[in-house]
């Protein structure tokens, strides 16, 4: 999904991820959501840029607590 929200992503760029995406046998799989707090960061980012507040604050929210369970099992 973020994919989609990059400023780079054109109609043309769109059409050749789908292209090349549909010949890999990942293609009828949904996009991962992110798995540890550097993604969840920038995903939240990338959701607030494109006006989605809610759900950016929902995955900031979720990025602070992996970030917290982070830095307690670091130290």
């Amino acid at each position: 999904m973020c994919w989609s929200l990059s400023p780079n992503c054109n109609e043309f760029n769109k059409n050749l991820y789908q292209y090349y995406e549909k010949q890999t046998p990942w293609s009828g799989l949904p996009p991962t959501l992110p798995r540890n707090y550097k993604e969840m960061e920038f995903y939240a980012k990338c959701l607030r840029k494109h006006k989605y507040y809610i759900k950016s604050f929902h995955w900031y929210l979720k990025y602070l607590l992996a970030k917290i369970k982070y830095l307690i099992k670091k130290y």
